[in-house]
Order: C-alpha cells, then structure tokens, then sequence
C-alpha cells in the first residue's frame, strides 16, 4: 500500500510539473510564415518606393531611428536616447552600440548622415524628402551620436523618423540595385525577389537579442481577393491582410474553427475629393450643400457594415489629439433643406457633376453610389464615371476631375495628415484648395512645438476644415488581418504596419 501510494504520489508530482512546464512555455522559434497580399511588389528602394506591398517588406528588413509601438507611441529603434534643444532646432541622437547591418559592417553615425542626405538629395526623388526638407545640417558628432540642425522648428519631426530608414554609407555601390537588393539592420534579411512573391530569413545577428522567432517570412502576392481567401482556408498561406481583406471577408471567417480575425481603427479614410477651382464647387455655399447633403453614417452602415467610423479631419485612432465627434463639426449634421438653401443662395440650379471612383479600391464604387442617391435627394444628379488606375491617376495628378472617390493614406501627427493635402502649395493639394486660415493654421501647427499648443491649434483647424469644406472626409474604415489559431504575437497597427511579426511566433 505505501509503494502504491508513493507512485501516485510521484505520478501527481510528474503531471504536476508537467503542466507547470505548459504553463510557462513561451515563444516557439522556427518555421514559415506565409503571407498573402493581393498587390505586387515592385520596388524595395527604402527611400524611394510609395506602394503599400512595397513598405510592408521594407519595414521587416529596415529600421528608423525611432519606431511606433503598438499603441503608436515613439519608442528608441536604432536610436536607443534623443534629446531636444530647448529652441526646438536641433535633435541629438545616441545611436545603439550593438547594431550591425545585414552584411556585418557596423552601423555608426556616417551612415545616418549619409541616409537622410540620400532622401534629400534631389537626384534621389525620394517622396519623403518634404518631410525633411527642413534640416539644415546634419552634424557627426562621434560614431555613434549625430546632431541635426533644423532651419526652423518643425514639430512632427520625431514622427516621422520611423518613415526615413537607416542604410549604410555608399548603400548603391555596395548592393547595386536597391529596387530588388537589400541592405538593412532588421529582423529578417532579403532571400529571394520573385516576380511574385518575396522570401525573407532571419537575421541571427538582430541587435534586439532573441528576435525573430521565425525562420521564414514568404510574402506572396495573389492579386484576386477571392483567391486569396480560398489560399488561407486550403492552408497555403497563414496569414493575409491589406486590399482584399474587408469587412466581407472578415465576417466570412469569424468563428471558423482553427482561424482569427482581429481589426483595428484605421488612419486611412475615404474621401470625395472635390476640384475648389471649377464652377460651381468655387463657391463654398456649393460644397457646403453636398457636405449637407450627404449621410456619412449611412456610407458607414452600407459600405463597411457599420465597421467604420465617421471622418473628421484628425482620426480618431490618434485619440491624443482630442479629434472632434462629428456633433461638433460644422457641416456634418444631414440637413436636406439647408443644402437646397445654400445651392438657392448661391444661384446653382439642377447641379449636375461626375464622380470618379478609384478603380483599385473595391469600396469606392459603392460610396459612389450611395453619394449619388443623397444627392438626388437635392435634385443634383451625380453621374458615375468609370476609368482605368492609370487614367484615374493622371486625372488625378493634374486635377482633371469635378469629384472623385478615394482613400487617402493617414498619419499619427496632423501636420503630415494634413498639411499636404490642404495647405495652398500641398504637394497632393489636387483640390486646389486654398484659405489663408487654413495656411497659416497649418503653419503654426508645424512650427509650434508645445504639445498643449498644438492641440488648440489643430481644434481649431478641424473646424476651419469643416466649414470651408475643401472635400468631404467620409469614414475611418476598421482594418483587418486573417490568420491561421496558431499565429501568436501578431499585431495589426492602425498604419497597417506588420512589424510586428518580429515578435510572431508559431505554436506548431
């Protein structure tokens, strides 16, 4: 009896730690992740290339000095400290002693320098270079701390440094091509450029020690989203997201057993773009009236199945910024009479217009057609124009349009929210839109670094914006990710970042 009892003794002691052991198991390194994405990867020049497949690479296989976390706050990436001169001109960065790039050559302060005199450097046409356009110098001041020198304050300037990825001094000649040749400090390094689809490795000398936990990132494109779709469920791929990946999709693999979907508010939002300088949208009681007129929340309910949230100029994802409930905004509130008033006011009578969808955006057609049926609720009949992507964007470069429909990319700050698109020389401002409040709010926004100050400002703008209407913000729409129950540590930012997959691991 007493052997007996002390097997079970040692049995219950075995399951005990057994379970213990469950318990505390963490991460799982090795394996590969397959991603599926529906645009094509082009290019993979990090100062160069703009399209969405193209960033969600990039940003596995290089690094700023600072990055968002996943509550999009600043934290230290290749920079581990940084501080501010009191003027607000010049930002001191202490580089990380430990970093190397992926050739094993060791990350110092030249090529910081080198990196961001490649974005500013005309011959580059780099797309971020407004974004630095204000430094002035850019100052060694040992190997591992350089100073930048801005010509004036330029509030927004920590956010964007997650944008303006580190390479090493002379990056071309070392690589050649950068477009499909690679040579960062991140997580995974660049294996194979297929012409469709990408494979990374793990990069075993990560300075954030113990990252990666994958082997493997295969990032493959499948341009129809039904086959996209079907890829996840047959088990080809782990993990998809990006276009093609809406609300349909997501409610079609809710509760399925062995899969996850997760959203989150998104910084993107649809628009319809209205041209300010062609008759009669000139007169701002006109775009007042169509901003009247329409019913955001009912583009929200049909168009996103209420999983999106109505647009005002601030997201409200970046909830730090106090942006405003649409109740406060002017303009925003539905009044049919009102708009017919103001469309009276101003001597506009059977208004009639186009609007043009952007072809690559599936949801663009159906926020066409809800807007054209409140507007006929006016007596204005607006006609849908379908056109090609590259007829909508040459169209849309020189502002050949009465209105348009689209979704414009977001920021964590406002100046780079807005500015582009609303300041009078905007480098996207195809509205030709111009308000000498606005500029001069938009100014002070950028150039003003108190925190408390800024907010005011920016409150104060997203009335202005309101009510000179210079083209309707419609919804927020939430973004989505679909994976496979055994994807762990993967989380989806509201910029539709996938950095996150650092920390992803497999429980398989």
């Amino acid at each position: 009896m007493a052997k007996l009892l002390r097997v079970v003794v040692l049995l219950a002691a075995g399951l005990l730690i057994a379970g213990l052991l469950v318990m505390a198991e963490g991460p799982k390194y090795g394996g590969t992740l397959s991603i599926g994405i529906t645009q094509q990867v082009l290019n993979l020049d990090p100062h160069v290339a703009t399209a969405f497949s193209s960033w969600r690479v990039m940003e596995l296989i290089y690094e700023g000095l600072l990055r968002f976390d996943n509550q999009l706050q600043l934290q230290p990436a290749l920079a581990e400290s940084w501080t501010v001169s009191p003027n607000g001109l010049a930002y001191t960065f202490k580089l990380r002693s430990d970093v190397k790039f992926h050739d094993g050559s060791q990350l110092t302060a030249e090529d910081v320098k080198y990196s961001f005199e490649r974005v500013l450097n005309p011959k580059t046409s780099s797309p971020l270079r407004s974004r630095v356009s204000a430094i002035k110098a850019i100052e060694i001041l040992n190997p591992t701390e350089v100073k930048f020198v801005l010509s004036k304050p330029f509030a927004p300037f920590l956010d964007v440094l997650p944008l303006i990825y580190i390479v090493p001094k002379d990056f071309e000649k070392k690589i050649g091509d950068p477009k499909v040749k690679t040579l960062g400090t991140g997580p995974f390094k660049l294996a194979e450029f297929g012409p469709d689809y990408v494979r990374l490795v793990r990069n075993g000398d990560y300075w954030d020690k113990g990252l990666p936990y994958l082997d493997e990132v295969v990032i493959r494109q499948i341009p129809d989203p039904s086959t996209l779709r079907s890829a996840l469920r047959t088990g080809q791929l782990d993990l998809i997201f990006g276009f093609g990946v809406d609300v349909t999709a997501a409610g079609a693999f809710a509760g399925l057993p062995g899969f996850q979907v997760i959203s989150v508010p998104g910084l993107n939002y649809s628009l319809l773009g209205i041209q300010n300088a062609r008759p009669p949208f000139d007169d701002v009681r006109v775009r007042q009236a169509i901003s009247l007129a329409i019913d955001r929340r009912q583009i929200a309910e049909i168009v996103y199945f209420g999983r999106a949230a109505i647009a005002g100029p601030i997201p409200p994802a970046v909830s730090k910024w106090e942006p405003l409930p649409p109740s406060e905004l002017p303009n925003y509130t539905r009044d049919l009479e009102k708009a017919k008033a103001l469309l009276a006011e101003a001597g506009v009578s059977n208004l009639s217009f186009k609007i043009m969808p952007i072809p690559t955006v599936p949801e663009a057609i159906q926020i066409a057609q809800v807007i054209q049926a409140q507007l006929k609720e006016i007596g204005v009949t607006a006609e849908i124009e379908s056109v090609d992507f590259a007829t909508f964007l040459q169209r849309w470069r020189q502002s050949d349009f009465d209105t348009f429909v689209s979704l414009n990319s977001g920021a964590t700050d406002p100046d780079i929210h807005l500015y582009r698109h609303l300041h009078t020389n905007g480098s996207t401002n195809v509205f030709k839109f111009s308000d000498e409040v606005v500029d001069e709010l938009l100014e002070k926004g950028r150039t003003t670094t108190d925190f408390e100050a800024r907010k005011e400002i920016y409150r104060k703008l997203q009335i202005r914006i309101a009510e000179r209407v210079p083209f309707l913000f419609l919804t927020y729409p939430e973004i989505f990710a679909i994976m496979k129950a055994d994807v762990k540590g993967f989380v989806l930012l509201p910029t539709q970042s996938i950095v996150s997959l650092r920390e992803t691991w497999l429980d398989r």
